[in-house]
């Protein structure tokens, strides 16, 4: 039997999990628990991924090196849905005709560039902007492929609280005037973290 050193073994080499049980060769579906075993064969670092069923009966070989259960994940389909991220930008951009709101739009911005979701604008930003927009820092989204002239609000300790009380509350109980993507990018981030 070969030595094997299991902390000189790269994760990037491990065997990906199989959609099938190596046992009962039964496909595994969204939501199945499965189990799994890495072991040492030759050197070499196996897997074998068990259906519930065929987990019973099964021996895990002596040179078994690590073995978990889990759950077999919804594939692709989760891939696809909007992140918080998106949530923001759309909240974002429903308070662009909102100028009481002109100080948690301010704030999404800087948040949004914080993010690296949005970017400050320096070089387009327009050769004729209106007085109002002087004030403004300019931001780019490439999400869209806008730029956004947004208002400086200076704030003092009060008003930053105040506006990230604000920013929860619409974040736990979007308004029904805003985009659905909001409450979208809102659940698909609550399912991501109970995962």
């Amino acid at each position: 039997m070969t030595s094997f050193e299991i902390s000189a073994f790269p994760p990037e080499e491990a065997p990906r999990a199989s959609r099938f049980c190596s046992v009962t060769g039964k496909p595994f579906q969204p939501g199945d628990k499965m189990r799994s075993v890495l072991y040492e064969e030759d050197g070499v670092i196996k897997r074998v991924d068990l259906c519930a069923e065929a987990w019973r009966d099964y021996t895990r070989p002596a040179s078994a090196v690590a073995w978990w259960s889990s759950r077999v994940g919804e594939g692709e389909e989760k891939k696809t849905r909007q992140t918080p991220n998106d949530a923001l930008v759309a909240l974002f951009e429903s308070l662009i005709f909102k100028p009481d709101q002109a100080d948690l739009r301010y704030a999404l911005a800087l948040l949004l560039v914080r993010r690296r979701v949005f970017r400050f604008e320096f070089e387009n930003k327009p050769q004729n902007a209106e007085k109002s927009d002087r004030d403004s820092v300019f931001v780019y989204s490439s999400r869209n492929d806008a730029c956004y002239a947004v208002p400086v609000v200076h704030m003092d300790d009060a008003q930053i609280d105040d506006v990230q009380k604000r920013l929860v509350a619409l974040l736990d109980s979007p308004p029904e005037d805003l985009p659905e993507s909001i409450v979208d990018a809102e659940i698909a981030a609550e399912q991501a973290l109970e995962e």
